[in-house]
C-alpha cells in the first residue's frame, strides 16, 4: 500500500499517515493552502470509527514562518462537543507560506495532518476608480497592443464614448433573474417527474426477505474505501498547489494524470476501484442524495483537472489563476468528505435500524404461530407491542391508515390478527425504503384475512411535486371474475387473455411523499376440506381388498402407499400457513398432491378391472407378463404353420398318385396323418407354456397365493433411507452381495423382519436390507 502512495504522492509522511488511517481508531479531514485572514482559527473536526465525535484527545498546533524558523509550537488546541479542535490567533505579516501541523492523540493512536497557510498581501475590497484604472493601466505587462489591439479598437469605436459609456454595458435585471429561476424550477421539476415518477407493475408473490444487514457492511466497506481513494487524490492536489513554481508542466502534468486515474470515469461500474465505481455503488445501493453530490464534486475535480492540463498544453504558462484553477479540485473533494460524512452516519442509523426491524419480524412470526395456543389478552398484548416498537423506528411516511380496518364485518379475532399483517407489511416496507433509498418506488403488497383482501402500498418518492402514479399487478391465479368482492375507488380488475390471469390496474394522484394504501376484496378459494382427503384414502381401501390373492396385490400395494403419502402430505399442508400468504403456498403444493393420488388412484382401478377377469384365460393372460403372453403366440403360431405345410406337401403327393391309379380306399390313414400332426402342435404349445408363460407367472402369486388369507391392513409400509443418498438390497439376509441400489426415499412394502436385514418388497421383487435402512411411516 505505502508504495503505492509513495507514487502518487513522493510523500513518506503521507504514507506512513494513510496507513495509521487504515488501522486506526480515528481519522481526520485535510484542509490545505488556504489563504488566511486578519483573525485566524485553525482546526479541524475529529471522529472515531463509528463517526462520532472524539472529544478526549490532545491536540497540538505547530507553525512556522516561511523562513522555516518557529511561529508557533505545541500549542493546545480547545475542544468543543461536537469533536472539534482549534485555535484562533492573529495572522502574520510577512507574506509567504507558512507550515502549519495539528497533532493529536487518542487512544494509543498518535495522528498528524497537514495545515499549512499562505499569507498574500491585503487587497482593499472596496476600490476606487482612479485605484482601478491606476492598476489596470500601470501593469507592466500590459499595453494598448499587447491584447492584439483589443484595446485600441475598443475605445477607437465611432458609437461609443468614455463619458456616456453608451453599448459597452447591458445590465441583468431583477426580472431577468426571476425569469431564471422560474426557468430553473421548471426544469427541476421536470427532471423530478422524469427520474422519480412511481411506475408500478409487478405480479402478486410472498414476502421475500433479504439480507439487509450484509448489503448495510458492504456499503460501509466502500464507503471507508471511497474516503482513502478521495484523500489520496486532495492530498497530491494539494502537493502539487504548494509546489506549483518549483514544479515543470510535465510534472504537473503527470500529476494530473495519476489524479485522474484514480478518479476514472463516469461510467465506471460499481465493482471499479475508482473514485466514480465506488460513488456509482452507493447511488444505485442505496439512492442516498448525498452520493449524488460526491459524484457531482468529483465531476468538478475532473473538470478542473481538465481545463489545467489543456491550458498547460496550449500556452505553456503556470499562471496564478490556473493555479487556483487547480487548487479548487481540493475544495470540491473536501466537500465530499463532508457528504461522505453523512453517508456513513446513515449506514449507521441502517444498520442499528435492520437490526430492530428483524427482530420485530421474528416476534410477528412466533406470535402468528403460536396463535391458536394464545389466550385474548395475550394475543393484545403482543400485537399492541409490536405497533408501538413498529412505529418507533418507522421511516415509510404517513404509514398510520395502514394500520386501519375499514371493514366493519371483520371484527374479534380476525380484526386482530389483521393488524399484525399489517405491522408485518410495515416492517418489511422499511427494510425496502433502507435497502433502496428514497429515490426508488417503494411497493408492498400483503394479504389479510375476511374473506381475503389484498393490500397494497404505495408511496410518492418526489418531496417536490404531486404525481400520477399508475397501478397494476396479477392477482393469483386461482381467482375468477366473479370471486372479486369488492375493490377500492379507482380500481379494475381486468383479465389478461395472455396470462390467462386476473390483473389489478388503477391510476392515482399522489401528494409529494404521500403514501396510499390500495385495497382488494376477494373470496377465499384456497381450501381443501379433509374430507375430500379421507374419501380418497377409503377409495384405495376398498381397491386393495380385490388384489389380495391376485398377481396385481405387488403392485396395488406399492400404489397405495404412494397414494396414502400423497394424501397425508395433502393433510398436513392443508394445517399450514399461520399466513394467509403461505396458505395459498399449501394449498398449491397440497393440490398436486391430490391429482398424484387421483392419478395413482385410477391405475388401481384399472388393476382390480383386470384381476377380476383372472379366471379365464383372458384375464390369465392380461395378468401375465408381457413376454409371457408372447410365447403363447409363438408357440401356437409355429405348430399352426408346421401343420399347415405339412399338410399341403401330404395333398400334393395324394394328387400326383390319383393321376396315375385311380381306385376306390378308406381315408383313415390320412385321419391318421392329422392326428399325429396336431398332436405334435400340441405338444410344442404345451412345452412353451411350460418354459416361458408357467415360471413368470407362478412367481408373481408365489407369496400371494401361498397365503390363505392377506390383510392389507396390517401390511407395512416402509422407506428406503440413507445419509449417503442411495440404499444397498441384498440377495438374502447372510450374504454380502448386492442385488440392485436404490435413491435414498424409496417406498417398499416390509415382509418379514429379521436381527440384521429386513425382507421387503420393492418394485415387485424381493429382497434383502439393513435395519438401519428402513424408516417406517
Amino acid at each position: 500500500m505505502c508504495s503505492a502512495q509513495n507514487k502518487l504522492y513522493k510523500s513518506h509522511r503521507i504514507c506512513a499517515k494513510i496507513a495509521t488511517l487504515t488501522m486506526g481508531v480515528a481519522f481526520l479531514l485535510l484542509s490545505t493552502g488556504n489563504v488566511m485572514a486578519a483573525d485566524t482559527t485553525i482546526g479541524e473536526y475529529l471522529y472515531d470509527d463509528n463517526y462520532l465525535p472524539d472529544t478526549g484527545a490532545v491536540c497540538v498546533l505547530n507553525v512556522k514562518n516561511p523562513d522555516s524558523s518557529a511561529n508557533i509550537t505545541n500549542q493546545s488546541l480547545t475542544t468543543t462537543a461536537d469533536g472539534w479542535y482549534g485555535h484562533t490567533f492573529t495572522s502574520p505579516s510577512t507574506v509567504g507560506y507558512y507550515r502549519a501541523e495539528i497533532c493529536c492523540d487518542t487512544g494509543g493512536d498518535h495522528l498528524c495532518i497537514d495545515k499549512s497557510f499562505e499569507i498574500n498581501e491585503a487587497v482593499d475590497s472596496n476600490p476606487s476608480t482612479n485605484d482601478i484604472s491606476s492598476a489596470v493601466w500601470g501593469y507592466s505587462g500590459r499595453t494598448l497592443t499587447g491584447f492584439n489591439n483589443l484595446v485600441s479598437d475598443i475605445w477607437g469605436y465611432a458609437t461609443r464614448k468614455l463619458t456616456s459609456g453608451e453599448n459597452i454595458v447591458t445590465t441583468i435585471t431583477s426580472t431577468n433573474i426571476e425569469e431564471i429561476k422560474t426557468t430553473s424550477d421548471e426544469t427541476r421539476l421536470l427532471l423530478e417527474q422524469l427520474v422519480n415518477k412511481p411506475i408500478i407493475e409487478n405480479s402478486f408473490e410472498e414476502f421475500t426477505d433479504f439480507d439487509l444487514i450484509g448489503k448495510i457492511k458492504d456499503g460501509q466497506k466502500v464507503s471507508n474505501e471511497l474516503y482513502i481513494s478521495i484523500l489520496l487524490a486532495q492530498s497530491t492536489i494539494d502537493r502539487v498547489t504548494k509546489d506549483w513554481g518549483k514544479l515543470s508542466n510535465n510534472q504537473i502534468v503527470e500529476s494530473i494524470s495519476e489524479v485522474k486515474e484514480v478518479l476514472g470515469e463516469e461510467s465506471d461500474s460499481s465493482s471499479s476501484d475508482t473514485l466514480f465505481g465506488r460513488v456509482n455503488f452507493l447511488r444505485d445501493s442505496f439512492g442516498y442524495k448525498e452520493a449524488d453530490l460526491i459524484y457531482e464534486d468529483i465531476q468538478a475535480v475532473k473538470d478542473s483537472l481538465n481545463f489545467t492540463q489543456t491550458t498547460l498544453a496550449v500556452n505553456g504558462q503556470k499562471t496564478v489563476s490556473l493555479q487556483k484553477e487547480f487548487s479548487s479540485g481540493s475544495t470540491y473533494l473536501k466537500s465530499s468528505e463532508k457528504s461522505l460524512a453523512i453517508i456513513n452516519k446513515r449506514l449507521k442509523e441502517s444498520e442499528g435500524l435492520s437490526t430492530l426491524i428483524d427482530t420485530n419480524l421474528n416476534q410477528a412470526i412466533n406470535v402468528l404461530g403460536g396463535w391458536t395456543t394464545m389466550t385474548e389478552r395475550e394475543k393484545n398484548e403482543s400485537v399492541d407491542g409490536l405497533t408501538k416498537s413498529t412505529l418507533s423506528l418507522n421511516r415509510v411516511p404517513k404509514v398510520s391508515n395502514v394500520l386501519s380496518s375499514v371493514y366493519e364485518n371483520i371484527v374479534g379475532d380476525k380484526k386482530l390478527k389483521n393488524k399484525l399483517f399489517s405491522i408485518r407489511a410495515i416492517l418489511y416496507s422499511n427494510k425496502k425504503l433502507l435497502a433502496n433509498g428514497s429515490k426508488a418506488v417503494l411497493l408492498t403488497n400483503w394479504l389479510e384475512e375476511g374473506s381475503l383482501v389484498i393490500k397494497t402500498l404505495i408511496t410518492n418518492p418526489s418531496t417536490l411535486i404531486s404525481q400520477d402514479v399508475p397501478l397494476r399487478y396479477y392477482l393469483p391465479k386461482e381467482l375468477k371474475k366473479e370471486d372479486v368482492i369488492e375493490t377500492d375507488a379507482g380500481v379494475e380488475v381486468k383479465y389478461d387473455t395472455d396470462q390467462e390471469q386476473l390483473y389489478v390496474e388503477g391510476n392515482f394522484i399522489l401528494k409529494p411523499a404521500e403514501t396510499k394504501t390500495i385495497k382488494v376484496r376477494v373470496e377465499d378459494v384456497w381450501t381443501i376440506s379433509e374430507g375430500e382427503i379421507d374419501t380418497l384414502k377409503a377409495q384405495s381401501d376398498s381397491l386393495i381388498k380385490p388384489l389380495e390373492k391376485s398377481a396385481f396385490f405387488a403392485q396395488g400395494i406399492t400404489l397405495k402407499s404412494d397414494i396414502d403419502i400423497s394424501l397425508e402430505k395433502a393433510r398436513g399442508l392443508i394445517k399450514d400457513g399461520v399466513t394467509p400468504e403461505a396458505k395459498i403456498k399449501s394449498y398449491r403444493e397440497a393440490e398436486l398432491e391430490i391429482i398424484s393420488a387421483e392419478e395413482k388412484l385410477e391405475k388401481l382401478k384399472d388393476m382390480v378391472s383386470q384381476a377380476s377377469s383372472s379366471g379365464s384365460i383372458l384375464g390369465f393372460v392380461g395378468g401375465s407378463q408381457a413376454i409371457a403372453v408372447w410365447g403363447i403366440v409363438l408357440a401356437v403360431a409355429t405348430a399352426f404353420v408346421f401343420m399347415t405345410v405339412y399338410m399341403k406337401k401330404l395333398m400334393g403327393k395324394e394328387t400326383a398318385k390319383a393321376k396315375v391309379v385311380v381306385h376306390k380306399t378308406n381315408n383313415y390313414d390320412k385321419l391318421a396323418v392329422f392326428l399325429v400332426v396336431a398332436t405334435i402342435s400340441g405338444l410344442l404349445s404345451s412345452i412353451g407354456v411350460k418354459k416361458l408363460v408357467l415360471p413368470t407367472y407362478a412367481s408373481q402369486n408365489k407369496e400371494v397365493l401361498g397365503t390363505s388369507v392377506v390383510d392389507y391392513k396390517t401390511i407395512k409400509i416402509v422407506k428406503l433411507v440413507d445419509i449417503s443418498g442411495v440404499v444397498k438390497t441384498y440377495q438374502n439376509e447372510g450374504t454380502e452381495a448386492v442385488l440392485e441400489i436404490f435413491d435414498s426415499g424409496k417406498v417398499a412394502v416390509e415382509v418379514e423382519r429379521g436381527e440384521k436385514r429386513i425382507k421387503i418388497i420393492v418394485d415387485q421383487k424381493e429382497a434383502y436390507v439393513d435395519l438401519h435402512n428402513v424408516f417406517s411411516e
